[in-house]
Order: structure tokens, then C-alpha cells, then sequence
């Protein structure tokens, strides 16, 4: 299966294989592919590919945006002098001074 897979991304990388059907068939023979494997290979049948290669095309990505973190600050009484959002400036430091 690793090779089957293998050759179907060269396949769709390469554009070297947009050869005709006779060529095209002939690199098929070169490969120990399994004879169904080949026949919708060559066919075009992705239904069958898919059953034998054990293989899903329906995959589904989604992306969920971050949730915006809440800007405002609490007060706590400290010395507005100090910077707080100094990256030199730890938490603890603040808190302390």
C-alpha cells in the first residue's frame, strides 16, 4: 500500500506521468501494484481505490479563531509609576514595588 500511495503523489507532483493511456500502463507494469489496485489506477475510479487502499477522500479541517483575551486591568493599588506591561519588569517585581 505504501508504494501505491507513494506513486500517486509522484503522480501528482511530476508532470512527467501526463503521459497516454499506453504509456501510462506500462509504468503500471514495471510496479508490483495489485492487479485491482492497477485496473482503478488506470481506470480513473477513485470509489474503488479508496475500498482497497482502505483510504478516506472526505476529510474535514476546521479552524476555530482564538478568543480574544480580555484587555482590561485590574486595579490593585499599586505605584502607577511602574511600568506594567515592561517586559523587564516581572510580576512578583510589580506586586513588590
Amino acid at each position: 500500500m505504501k508504494n501505491t500511495i507513494r506513486f500517486l503523489e509522484e503522480l501528482g507532483e511530476n508532470a512527467n506521468f501526463r503521459l497516454d493511456r499506453i504509456d501510462f500502463e506500462a509504468i503500471l507494469d514495471n510496479d508490483d501494484f495489485d492487479p485491482k489496485v492497477r485496473e482503478a489506477i488506470i481506470n480513473k475510479d477513485q470509489q474503488v481505490l479508496e475500498l482497497l487502499l482502505n483510504a478516506r477522500s472526505k476529510i474535514v479541517c476546521m479552524i476555530v479563531p482564538a478568543e480574544e483575551e480580555d484587555d482590561k486591568e485590574e486595579d490593585d493599588g499599586g505605584d502607577d509609576k511602574t511600568k506594567k506591561n515592561d517586559p523587564g519588569v516581572s510580576k512578583q517585581q510589580y506586586q513588590m514595588g
